[in-house]
């Protein structure tokens, strides 16, 4: 390990420090078993499209699923109405609805959270979910980056 980490640039060795620092606040281990507790997506806000698209709960991280025809909203919205509880629905609802993180732009608010429990077969899994909003440099698109992550480890 420490030699990758030796090569990569300082800016990249900041941002693994970071990132190794921000799993073990979160309660994991490594990097590598937060990774394995996380679904991210990077989507336009406005198109919906869907730029990056990362699920490897419960996977291992060598196995990483794009699907980068599926609309942003489309992915959200099944993963809502089949996995979280029902009286965190709307709620889940709101917080990602295109017109909230437009609003949240317009405000200067960049990024937010939420947390909700899931049901997935016969557990309770919490998870916080988070977004981060930037205005394209290029295109002037207003892209959202989310992270969804199980913290029900967090929560017991």
């Amino acid at each position: 390990m420490y030699k990758r980490f030796k090569q990569i640039d300082e800016r990249d060795k900041r941002i693994y420090m970071a990132g190794l620092s921000f799993s073990q606040i979160l309660g994991y281990r490594t990097a590598r078993e937060y990774c394995m507790n996380t679904v991210l997506a990077i989507f336009d806000v406005d198109t919906d499209e869907m730029l990056f698209f990362s699920n490897s709960i419960d996977r291992d991280i060598e196995h990483v699923e794009r699907n980068n025809t599926e609309l942003f909203h489309g992915y959200i919205d099944k993963s809502i109405d089949t996995y979280v509880e029902e009286d965190h629905r709307e709620a889940a609802h709101t917080f990602f609805s295109q017109e909230h993180l437009r609003k949240s732009f317009e405000r200067g608010l960049m990024c937010e959270s939420i947390e909700y429990p899931c049901r997935v077969a016969d557990d309770v899994v919490w998870i916080r979910a988070c977004y981060e909003l930037e205005q394209d440099e290029k295109t002037g698109r207003l892209i959202g980056n989310v992270v969804l992550i199980d913290i029900t480890h967090l929560r017991k």
